[in-house]
């Protein structure tokens, strides 16, 4: 089953999307710090690919449930014995394609900047945002609409721009605003916090998916 959903996303827009965007952000920080030694810190810089990722997870979520709606109203889904399995499975590899920008791309980064201070809490605040809002936008596209989704993403990055500004310290109901927390006190807890929130909505998406399946 892994497999062969690993071989689906090959040569896919998703794919080529996360590439991308994984190489833009892994050139462009360094370069950015090289040659603007006394700009934007690299906390900020953080921050600032942060704002991408809800946008690029709202459109990774239309691209993925669009592509099953399509083969045939998800009967090759539905002909399989363990649909929420498989769903699971769906949702985890586009989760591990996604440690491309977030893992692997922060610690190429804080290993070209040398950053060893707070390095590991940039990669995993950065892998953990990432992966909650994938799962987020999964569940908001077979809750509602990709119009929807689009505008959900740009509302999310309106309020990671506010957190940016240790608005959202003491707020405990945006949990996409926990690794941006995080980052900003040098704390492991608001990380902790998320990991609940994460298992929460994929429980959730796998079980409307389901449902949504069954009603088309």
């Amino acid at each position: 089953m892994l497999r062969s959903e690993l071989l689906k996303l090959k040569n896919t827009t998703c794919l080529y999307l996360i590439i991308s965007f994984s190489i833009l952000q892994t050139l462009s920080i360094p370069l950015y710090v090289r040659f603007v030694p006394n700009g934007i810190s690299l906390t900020n810089l953080a921050i600032l690919s942060f704002l991408c990722y809800p946008l690029l997870t709202a459109f990774l979520s239309i691209l993925g449930i669009e592509q099953e709606k399509l083969a045939n109203h998800y009967q090759e889904i539905s002909s399989y014995p363990k649909k929420r399995l498989l769903w699971l499975v769906k949702l985890l590899i586009t989760d591990l394609v996604l440690t491309l920008p977030s893992l692997f791309g922060w610690l190429i980064i804080n290993l070209l900047l040398k950053n060893w201070i707070n390095g590991l809490l940039l990669m995993i605040s950065s892998w953990m945002l990432i992966v909650f809002l994938n799962h987020f936008h999964y569940f908001i596209q077979v809750c509602l609409s990709s119009t929807s989704n689009i505008v959900i993403s740009i509302v999310e990055i309106i309020f990671i721009i506010f957190a940016s500004n240790k608005v959202f310290l003491t707020i405990h109901w945006l949990p996409f605003t926990f690794p941006i927390n995080s980052v900003l006190t040098t704390e492991w807890t608001p990380l902790n916090t998320l990991s609940y929130w994460l298992v929460g909505i994929t429980l959730l998406f796998i079980y409307f998916v389901d449902f949504k399946v069954k009603i088309e």
